[in-house]
């Protein structure tokens, strides 16, 4: 479940919108947690001012067997895989997503390539359709060398154009 709120001068989650998810169901105790919590105040020019567009993820991990979530997660891969192929630009991040939740739970898949060249391969497609989270995702993962070689030049182009779509008023966005 990825959010995106704009943080108060004094700490306070606001404007709490949800960016991406696995399961809406997610979503409103994601936000009831991200409401009751402070952050520490962002600083400029020596005062307290509003933090925009902050992201925050949360993972959720249910209390079933091990072989039980594995055979779920598959299932649920593979449906997002399809959906991804269609061409469709919210799936190919929703299955770059589920990728990195495999990744991050230490999944075992058989027949599912969890590693990070793989999400980025999905995050691409994403990202070149003009998917905003996307395009931060792979900006990120370039950056850092996650499933490809450090490239700083691709990485902040992918991270500025990322930037760019933030900038734009929330009235205008649309993603496809």
């Amino acid at each position: 479940m990825d959010l995106l709120l704009n943080i108060s001068p004094q700490g306070y989650s606001r404007d709490i919108s949800a960016r991406g998810m696995t399961n809406s169901d997610f979503f409103r105790v994601s936000a009831a947690a991200l409401a009751k919590s402070r952050w520490r105040s962002k600083i400029e020019g020596g005062s307290r001012v509003l933090a925009r567009d902050a992201l925050v993820r949360f993972i959720f991990a249910g209390h079933e067997d091990a072989e039980y979530k594995t055979d779920k997660f598959k299932i649920i891969a593979l449906e997002k895989l399809t959906e991804a192929k269609s061409g469709d630009v919210q799936s190919q991040y929703d299955y770059a997503q589920t990728l990195d939740t495999g990744r991050a739970f230490k999944f075992d898949v058989e027949g599912l390539d969890l590693e990070y060249q793989a999400s980025n391969k999905w995050y691409l497609e994403s990202a070149q359709n003009g998917h905003p989270l996307a395009q931060y995702e792979l900006g990120k993962n370039m950056m850092a060398g996650k499933g490809c070689e450090v490239d700083r030049g691709s990485g902040l182009k992918w991270l500025r154009a990322a930037a760019a779509f933030s900038a734009i008023p929330m009235r205008k966005k649309r993603l496809q």
